[in-house]
Parts: structure tokens; C-alpha cells; sequence
């Protein structure tokens, strides 16, 4: 003789998966106890039976759920990887992450573990002008002069008032030994005059000597 049993199915949760009516006999009620009972996106843990209600509880813990993260750049081209694991039936808002350089067009997007090979999410990320690298702009030839002019003047108007007459008095110095050492263009003739005269007074008496001689 058969009975109507209820079939329930829940997960590690508690929350209830199926609720099924099944017509059976006493013996058949007890050897269902170790069957397996397939539910897609879980697996069977076990099964209890509680007759005097006409109940069978199956209990079922919910399956992983893989999810390829691709991370790619404007072009396509594959920046870096990543994945993210959930519960069969869990829904997560997951957040991309930071990549250096980049910016992300879409920061979240919504995981939803309905399928067991889910496909792959991918994030799109826009590279940012790297400002490190502008080349900076070569002066002009005026402004070169004019640099120059002015550290000229930096440079003069950067001395020590007390350095700089110190300096011109020192340069004076040297001038007026170097003056005194040389002879002056007056004091050379006034020699050779008087050597000149030397000689001549020299010859005539010379001469005189040599007509009394004679």
C-alpha cells in the first residue's frame, strides 16, 4: 500500500530548494534514503526521514561557481587576470580593481551564479596620458643672451663692496711699481743728451793735446 510523502530539498542555509509529492510505500520510503537525488547546482549531503509525518528532507550544499575576470586595455589586448568565487544562486556586485595607469570605463558589475560555467566578465580600462614624459620647450636664443646677461650681473652685483675696492686698490698698487721700475720716456733722453755731450767735450780736448804736441 502507498502513501503520499513530502519531498522537501533545502540547502546549508536553510532555504527551501523543491517541495515534491511522491507516493510511496513504507519500504520504498526508507531505501529512498539513499538515493541521490540530483539538483542542478548543488550536491546531496543526506537524507532524513520522519515517518510519522510522511516527510523526507534532502539536504544539499550549493555548488562553487568560478568567474573569469579579464581586464583589458582600449585595443583589446589582455592587461591582467583575475577571478572570483562564488555559491550557486549567490549574486555579488563586484568592484574592478586598480590597475596603475588606468582607468576603468565600468567600476562594478553584477556576478550572478545562476550557471555553472558562467561566462567571462571583462573590464575595459582606458589608459591615462603619462605627463612625466612631455618634453619640455628649448629656450630661445634671447632668452639665452639674456640669462646670460643677467648672471653676468647676478655675478658682479653678488661681490662684496669692501672685496671690490680692495681689489681696485691693489690693482692700483701694482701699476704704479711696475711705473717706477720702467724708466720714463723723459729720463732716456735726458741721459743720452748728457752722454752725447761727454763725448764731444772729450773729442776737442782730445784735439787740442794732439796740436800743442805737434
Amino acid at each position: 500500500m502507498t502513501t503520499t510523502y513530502q519531498l522537501h530539498g533545502i540547502d546549508t542555509h536553510g532555504h527551501l530548494l523543491f517541495n515534491k509529492a511522491l507516493h510511496l510505500t513504507s519500504e520504498e520510503a526508507r531505501a529512498f534514503r539513499s538515493k541521490n537525488v540530483e539538483f542542478y547546482g548543488y550536491e546531496l549531503q543526506s537524507t532524513d526521514l520522519d515517518a510519522s509525518s510522511k516527510t523526507l528532507t534532502l539536504h544539499y550544499t550549493a555548488k562553487k561557481v568560478t568567474f573569469n575576470i579579464i581586464n583589458v586595455d582600449q585595443d583589446g589586448k589582455t592587461i591582467s587576470k583575475d577571478s572570483v568565487e562564488l555559491e550557486y544562486g549567490q549574486t555579488k556586485t563586484y568592484t574592478a580593481k586598480f590597475i596603475s595607469g588606468y582607468r576603468v570605463q565600468q567600476p562594478t558589475q553584477e556576478l550572478k551564479a545562476d550557471n555553472l560555467m558562467p561566462e567571462d566578465v571583462q573590464f575595459t580600462y582606458i589608459k591615462l596620458a603619462d605627463k612625466s614624459n612631455k618634453p619640455l620647450a628649448e629656450p630661445t636664443a634671447l632668452s639665452s643672451k639674456t640669462g646670460h646677461k643677467k648672471g653676468r650681473q647676478s655675478a658682479i652685483s653678488g661681490r662684496n663692496p669692501s672685496e671690490t675696492k680692495a681689489k681696485r686698490h691693489n690693482e692700483a698698487k701694482d701699476a704704479s711699481d711696475v711705473s717706477e721700475k720702467l724708466p720714463q720716456t723723459g729720463e732716456s733722453q735726458s741721459v743720452v743728451g748728457v752722454l752725447s755731450g761727454v763725448v764731444l767735450l772729450g773729442a776737442l780736448i782730445g784735439k787740442k793735446l794732439f796740436k800743442r804736441l805737434i
